[in-house]
């Protein structure tokens, strides 16, 4: 009998310690389920209401939530035992669609064991029999009371995890602290619910104006690039209408500068005059362009060491008619004999420079100086052309590289279009160099351009070799040209140039179609070709040429004035075998026939 007491009263206390763990587990199960909603919002004050309702169980001495950094987010001591060693603790991760978001942890005493044991010892050693059905009637009431309806709630609990059936709901049978804690658990799942619905509400309309804000991006980006078309096509267009008329205007004043001997100083003089003025429209025409090909990220620029003494020598050389002509003298000093190796483009630099000196002597006073100079600091050359003019206020400076603003010269007579400076700027950053201005009125300004050095070894350089001018054919045999072109003045000019040069036929056709057919008739030995022609246009007539086994061999030397960059590329896929642009120089367009006729 006492054998079968004390392993009865084991067995007891063995039985009362696990049903209080698993218990424990469960409330542990409940709350990091009840407190999902608590920790995803950040409310603590909620979570420590939660923490309350475990109160009830007297066994429990504290309970506390972690979050995600193992920090405390609420926490709950109810009593504190005298060897918190001797207590269980259990606890369950708080998890949201697979997502950690803290830990619940209960630590509890043995005490609802220990006395529910010694009461059995007790009722045992009176009524044995007694005490065991009253320990019976006991588990059992306690299994219905507390157990089931927390095994329930824990079911519902793992239910909604599983499925995300926010809808469901523990069913209360008690006023108590258990139907207490179901109601909450019932509230917690609803206002998870409610939170899940806006949720999901606001990710619809988040996406909805996502996809608004998306449509209106591309429509954008779509009114942009055909805005851009539209311009770089009226940018053609505009080259194209200017430059047809300015080689009527630029080629015969050649024509006629040729003809000093037979002309009277008065009407050479307006000859000059007129090609002075033609060029002059041309530079702005040019710079208009180079200021639309910067902002649309198609300038040309082809980094490289350039000798920096020699395009300051072939600039200043340039420029000294014009300085004699303003009578302002313009002097060069170098730094040293060594030359000077830049990082830049050697065209666009020297662009630059015939800009920064020509204003200068042009906004100089009578007899006044100009000084073009190279200092050396550090890794960087710096190139000062300093004058003896007007000078610049200061509150105008930074209006200085702004396009089309001339500071107030614009009825001064002095020629100018106020985009050379703009232009200037932008060709000197995009070759990663800075220019700056000094400027002081009535006693001068200094223009400073910053370019850096080359470091490392210099490659050699190849010699410039000068070239003789390349007759045009060989002499003793004619050479016959077709000169496809529809306007009048251009075939007039053409004829004037070509007619001069006694072992050269010139034929025109005033259309592709008929130039087609006067090619196939006389196999002309070179073929001039406008692009923009009514009909057939160059580049389909160029098709056609590349096609015929009778034609596809003459080089074909486009003559246009559509030149850019889109146009140029276009022309070398095209198979042309060179390009002259309108307006063009007339030993410049005699040089290229040269290069091409047998």
């Amino acid at each position: 009998m006492l054998i079968t007491f004390l392993l009865t009263a084991a067995y007891a206390f063995h039985a009362n310690k696990h049903a209080i763990r698993q218990e424990l587990q469960s409330l542990a199960q409940i709350t990091a389920l009840h407190n999902q909603a608590t920790l995803l919002f950040d409310d603590r004050a909620t979570a420590q209401e939660t923490l309350k309702a475990l109160s009830i169980y007297r066994h429990i001495e504290s309970v506390k939530i972690l979050n995600t950094r193992g920090e405390v987010f609420a926490s709950q001591v109810f009593h504190q035992g005298e060897n918190p060693a001797d207590g269980v603790s259990v606890s369950s991760p708080v998890t949201m669609d697979q997502s950690e978001l803290g830990l619940v942890m209960i630590h509890a005493n043995y005490d609802p064991a220990w006395q529910q044991t010694f009461a059995s010892l007790g009722i045992y050693l009176l009524v044995a029999l007694a005490a065991f059905g009253i320990t019976a009637m006991f588990v059992l009431r306690l299994r219905k009371a507390i157990v089931t309806p927390i095994q329930n709630l824990a079911d519902t609990a793992r239910l909604i995890a599983d499925s995300k059936q926010f809808s469901l709901r523990v069913e209360s049978q008690s006023i108590d602290e258990l139907g207490h804690l179901a109601d909450q658990f019932n509230f917690m799942v609803a206002e998870v619910e409610k939170r899940d619905h806006e949720l999901q509400t606001y990710n619809e309309h988040l996406e909805n104006e996502v996809a608004s804000r998306t449509q209106a991006l591309r429509n954008a980006l779509r009114d942009a690039e055909a805005a851009n078309q539209a311009k770089s096509q009226f940018l053609s267009n505009m080259s194209h209408e200017f430059r047809t008329p300015l080689n009527a205007i630029i080629g015969f004043s050649q024509l006629l500068q040729t003809d000093a001997d037979v002309l009277d100083p008065a009407h050479q003089e307006s000859i000059d005059e007129i090609h002075k003025a033609g060029r002059h429209l041309l530079r702005l025409v040019n710079e208009i362009l180079d200021i639309a090909k910067i902002e649309n990220g198609k300038i040309d620029i082809s980094l490289d060491q350039v000798n920096l003494n020699q395009v300051i020598e072939e600039s200043v050389q340039l420029l000294l008619p014009v300085a004699r002509r303003h009578q302002v003298a313009l002097s060069c000093i170098q730094a040293g004999e060594t030359p000077i190796h830049v990082v830049a483009d050697h065209t666009r630099l020297k662009q630059v420079f015939l800009n920064l000196v020509s204003n200068a002597i042009k906004y100089n006073r009578l007899n006044g100086n100009v000084t073009v100079s190279v200092e050396l600091t550090n890794n960087l050359a710096r190139i000062k052309i300093q004058d003896t003019g007007i000078g610049i206020p200061a509150d105008q400076i930074s209006h200085l590289f702004k396009p089309f603003n001339r500071l107030g010269h614009e009825t001064s007579g002095i020629e100018g279009t106020g985009i050379g400076l703009a232009l200037t700027k932008q060709l000197v950053e995009l070759m990663g160099g800075k220019i700056s201005l000094e400027s002081e009125v009535g006693v001068g300004s200094m223009f400073c351009v910053d370019l850096s050095l080359v470091s490392g070894e210099i490659a050699p350089q190849a010699e410039e070799v000068a070239s003789e001018l390349i007759e045009p054919g060989n002499p003793a045999q004619t050479r016959k040209i077709l000169y496809i072109e529809d306007n009048i003045p251009n075939q007039m000019l053409m004829k004037g140039v070509l007619s001069r040069i006694d072992h050269l036929e010139l034929i025109m056709a005033e259309n592709a179609e008929k130039g087609l057919e006067m090619a196939d008739a006389t196999v002309p030995d070179l073929i001039l070709l406008d692009i923009n022609l009514p009909g057939m246009n160059g580049h389909e007539a160029m098709d056609r040429l590349k096609h015929s086994e009778r034609l596809r061999e003459i080089p074909v030397i486009a003559v246009t004035a559509s030149v850019t960059p889109d146009d140029m590329k276009q022309l070398a896929s095209s198979g042309f075998a060179a390009c002259v642009k309108k307006p063009f120089m007339i030993q410049e367009l005699l040089d290229t026939i040269g290069q091409y006729l047998p």
